[in-house]
């Protein structure tokens, strides 16, 4: 009887522990279905690390590596945007950043959605917003036209975007090891457009360093 009973136990044991293998080899396959590593050129499938996954409905637009935090191991940058049958006025292009650590594997470190101007189908002045709410904010980007450049190098992130006919807006963020995040640490006006720059005015270094987290472009187009 004994025997029976301590049969009884370790099949009851068994049957547990095949219930719990079979439900996460279950949540296994579903996380794998949720990935999305849409790509918007299928050179980026060669490439794109396997920790990278975006929400349904975006499509990667920007690929690219740089050692972002001084460790000397580059590290990844992707930028993702809704698929076109998706997208609308308004909409945001998001910026991620993964850190590269010792064993090569890839971890999200960031995800920026202030570093492109919000999307329009167009940014002249003549384009007709519907959304109320939005017109205000087409309104300011009208004045730069939507134009920016975003560099990515060794230990910083640079910015440059038109703000009106023929002037701009530098801005620089460093990575710092102290807060392990990328500081606003200089700002530089210049005359031309972003694509042909006729002069650089002094920097001006920035004393209270703020997190990029805290960037918002429209503090210099209003």
């Amino acid at each position: 009887m004994k025997n029976v009973n301590l049969k009884e136990k370790i099949m009851k044991v068994f049957k547990n522990i095949l219930f719990l293998v079979v439900l996460f080899y279950v949540e296994f396959v579903n996380a794998q279905d949720d990935c999305n590593k849409s790509v918007l050129f299928p050179r980026f499938n060669e490439i794109l690390p396997k920790e990278v996954c975006i929400p349904n409905e975006y499509v990667i637009s920007f690929l690219d590596f740089e050692d972002l935090n001084e460790d000397d191991k580059k590290d990844c940058i992707i930028s993702y945007w809704k698929k076109n049958e998706f997208r609308k006025d308004g909409d945001t292009t998001f910026y991620r950043i993964y850190l590269q650590m010792p064993d090569s594997t890839f971890v999200l470190k960031k995800t920026l959605s202030n570093l492109e101007p919000l999307y329009f189908k167009s940014y002249s002045d003549d384009y007709e917003v519907k959304d109320s709410m939005l017109r205000e904010l087409h309104f300011y980007y009208s004045y730069g036209g939507g134009e920016f450049d975003l560099t990515f190098k060794k230990n910083q992130i640079i910015l440059l975007f038109d703000v009106a006919a023929m002037t701009g807006v530098k801005v620089m963020f460093q990575w710092s090891s102290e807060k392990e995040d990328w500081l606003l640490i200089q700002e530089q006006n210049y005359l031309g457009n972003r694509c042909v720059v006729q002069k650089y005015y002094e920097p001006k270094v920035l004393k209270g360093k703020r997190s990029i987290d805290e960037f918002n472009m429209l503090d210099y187009l209003k």
